[in-house]
Order: C-alpha cells, then sequence, then structure tokens
C-alpha cells in the first residue's frame, strides 16, 4: 500500500481484493484493481504474483520458462512472471498517455520525466545511452522488489527487540509522549522530531541489516589500505585490479568491535550522538545506494550534468514509512512476546523472538509472536 502510493500515486484498502482480468493467467487471491486497471483489463490480480516472483526471484533469473514450464511450481513463477510484466507494461502505457501536467508527484512520473530528458540528450548526440520501456520496467521492478520485504522485515525485527528489552520499548514509548499531544494522533512533524525512534531504527539495521554483503565490481585498478589486527595498525595494501569481484560484508562491519562497543548488545544510545558512518551500511553508499535511503533516484548520463537527480517528495521515504508506522503501534500498544508453553522460559522465548533465516537475497525473522497490549 505504501510502495503503490509513494511510487505510483494509487492509494486502496486493505480489503480491495477482486478477480483477475482478462489476459491474464496468474490467479492469485489479491489485486490492487485502482493500481493497474484500465479500460481494457478493469481487474488485474497484481500482489500474489509480486509474492510468487519475489519469493522465487533466484530461481526465475537461473530458469529459462521452457525449464519452468516442467513443474508446476515452476509454470506458477513462469505465469507470475510473465502477468508482473503486463501490469508494469501497462501502467507505463497508462501514465505515459497522461498530459505532463496531469500526472501525479510520484517515482513512475519522475521516471518518466527523466527517461524524456535522457532520450532528447540522445537525439541530440550529448547522451550516448537511451532510456525505454524496458529501462522503466527494470526501475519500477526494482523498487517494487527493494521495497516490498525490506522494510517488513525490519520492523519485525524492531518489533522483537523492543519485545525482548522491555527497558527500550518503554523509553521509546515516553519519547514519543513528550512529541504527541495526549490524545492527539502522530503526525509527520512528529516523526521527523523523533530522534530515539529512529536511533532504535539504526541500532535495528546494524544487528540485522536486510541485506547481509553488497557485491561490487572494480572500475579499475585500485589499492586498498586496511590495518592489522595485532595492536600495531600496520597498513596493509591490497591491490585490486580492474574488473575484480569484491564483496562488502555488512554484517562483519556491524559488527566488528573495532568500529563499535559492545557490538552484540542492542543499545540504541550509540545512534544518539556522533558514530562512525563509514561503518553503518544498511543501505550501501554512493549513487547506487538504496533510494529508500537516499531517496533521490538517480539516473546517469555522460554529458555536462553528470548525474540528474529527480525532485524529492521520497527524502528518507524507508525511514519515514519505518518510523510512522512504528510510532503508531507504539503510542496504541505496549507489546511482549506470545509464550508457546508455560515450560518456555524467559531466555528460550527471547531467543526465539530473534532467530533469523537467510533468503534469496535479504535476511528475515523466522517468526515474532507477540501479544498487544492496548495503553
Amino acid at each position: 500500500m505504501v510502495i503503490a502510493a509513494a511510487g505510483f500515486g494509487a492509494r486502496f484498502a486493505w480489503d480491495d481484493h477482486q478477480k483477475p482480468g482478462a489476459g491474464y493467467t496468474f490467479v492469485g487471491r489479491a489485486t490492487i484493481s485502482k493500481l493497474f486497471s484500465t479500460h481494457h483489463h478493469p481487474e488485474q490480480t497484481f500482489q500474489e504474483a509480486l509474492k510468487v516472483l519475489m519469493s522465487n526471484i533466484i530461481m526465475r533469473i537461473a530458469l529459462s520458462d521452457r525449464i519452468l514450464g516442467l513443474w508446476q511450481k515452476g509454470r506458477d513463477i513462469r505465469d507470475a512472471s510473465r502477468d508482473f510484466k503486463r501490469y508494469i507494461e501497462n501502467i507505463i502505457e497508462v501514465r505515459q498517455q497522461q498530459p505532463a501536467e496531469d500526472r501525479k508527484s510520484d517515482l513512475l512520473s519522475s521516471l518518466i520525466a527523466a527517461a524524456a530528458l535522457e532520450n532528447s540528450d540522445l537525439d541530440k548526440g550529448s547522451s550516448k545511452y537511451s532510456f525505454g520501456n524496458e529501462e522503466l520496467a527494470g526501475n519500477v521492478f526494482i523498487f517494487l522488489f527493494a521495497g516490498h520485504e525490506t522494510t517488513a522485515h525490519t520492523l519485525a525485527f524492531v518489533l522483537a527487540l523492543l519485545a525482548v528489552h522491555q527497558d527500550v520499548q518503554r523509553k521509546l514509548y515516553e519519547s514519543l509522549c513528550e512529541l504527541v499531544a495526549e490524545g492527539g494522533k502522530v503526525t509527520y512533524a512528529d516523526i521527523v522530531r523523533w530522534p530515539y525512534g529512529l536511533a532504535v531504527f539504526y541500532e535495528t539495521l546494524r544487528l540485522f541489516p536486510s541485506v547481509a554483503s553488497y557485491p561490487k565490481y572494480a572500475a579499475e585498478d585500485s589499492t586498498f589500505v586496511t590495518y592489522s589486527n595485532d595492536g600495531k595498525n600496520t597498513p596493509i595494501p591490497v591491490f585490486v585490479p580492474k574488473g575484480e569481484l569484491i564483496v562488502i560484508d555488512v554484517m562483519a562491519l556491524h559488527y566488528n568491535p573495532k568500529y563499535w562497543k559492545d557490538p552484540h548488545e542492542f543499545r540504541p544510545e550509540r545512534f544518539m550522538g556522533e558514530y562512525n558512518r563509514d561503518a553503518f551500511y544498511p543501505f550501501a553508499a554512493g549513487p547506487r545506494a538504496c533510494m529508500g535511503r537516499r531517496s533521490v533516484a538517480y539516473l546517469y548520463s555522460e554529458n555536462e550534468r553528470g548525474f540528474i537527480p529527480f525532485p524529492r517528495p521520497f527524502s528518507r521515504f524507508a525511514e519515514i514509512e519505518a518510523l510512522t508506522f512504528l510510532a503508531n503501534l507504539v503510542i496504541a500498544y505496549r507489546f511482549e512476546g506470545t509464550p508457546l508453553s508455560e515450560r518456555e522460559t524467559l531466555e528460550e522465548r527471547n531467543a526465539r523472538l530473534l532467530r533469523w533465516g537467510m533468503g534469496s537475497i535479504t535476511i528475515h525473522p523466522e517468526k515474532v509472536p507477540l501479544t498487544m497490549i492496548r495503553r
């Protein structure tokens, strides 16, 4: 819902579920008709196709349609992928047909405007890159893929940590009450003035980064300098040739005691003051960093303008999205871990709440059953 509104200007209710429209093979349980409907296809499935595609993204990348057609699950993945592509093409086509002045101020409109600018430069000979519908669809897919589960998983980890650390949960609630009038509603102005909420969010990302590692390639011959861990800090140069694969281990960086005191402790206060920003890497960094943090998408152009920034309505998108959810939950409820049996000890329950697994790309909590108590 949040992704649809911010990315595509579409708003709908949780129960906006209908049947798939004509021309779509994959029959899911839910649809987003307001987002993808046109006069040709008034009811098209989306949520289930996205879920199947995201859950099997590695298999979709690795296997051809012909191989996927050999068994039922493979056919589901193939059909969901085809239908998902139709949805994306459909919404791009509809938006492109709208006059520029009538388009909503969202990510898709910004992408279309940037594509038009880049293609204009291509026609003039000042750029060698085209930005057609295939590239537009790719950017839309990345926005949906990156935002589909990462924030949800991080929020689940936040709730698990707060259930385990009741003292932090209490402090979080009290810090929010200082901003929100008694009986009032949480506003955007409250969210951006809630440093302890952001500290809790950051500390959760330090302990449980959505992506455990980032693969990169060396664009040119480079030499990095690291230092020995024998207490002498002896410089050690490391030569990396052009084209070499480099993997940035985010988990190792976030748990390195050189940069973080007591790295295994949940301590949001470490983000309330100065901290080593180069050792905090949950959103990656640079022009290809997560747009949920940078929130200014960049389209690269090899002309005199270099990187072309889109407008800024998405500033700190992932952070604001997560903090808005967290604030509205914390202001209304206190929560704790739900025991599975009378014999389960508090230590066993806490350990269970913080168990996690590795998905195809992101890490995720196993299960976080909570008991919600209205304040």
